[in-house]
């Protein structure tokens, strides 16, 4: 099955997101910021910061790639609302400083 050109825009569009998330996260906590997913801040703990937001981003963009043929457009639009809002929590939580 070929996937919606506008689910793989979607798609693209959520995984820039997804990187942008784990660059600003990672500069956050450089800064002596905390880490509120209390999985994620374990995560970190056992494997490193770097490492672990490696791993749980592109676990995550994996899942979204396995998920595009399955995800109406509207779901596509719902998840890069969500993380946009995240990313710009972040960018927010960065200017503050």
């Amino acid at each position: 099955m070929v996937a919606e050109p506008m689910s793989l825009i979607l798609l693209s569009f959520l995984c820039c997101l997804v990187v942008a998330d784990g660059i600003l996260t990672h500069e956050i906590l450089r800064r002596g910021g905390r880490e509120m997913n209390p999985v994620l801040r374990k995560l970190f703990e056992k494997i490193g910061v770097v490492e672990g937001l490696v791993l749980s981003r592109s676990m995550l963009i994996m899942v979204f790639i396995a998920s595009l043929n399955s995800m109406p457009v509207l779901g596509w639009v719902a998840l890069n609302v969500l993380y946009a809002f995240v990313v710009a929590h972040n960018a927010k939580q960065l200017m503050g400083d």
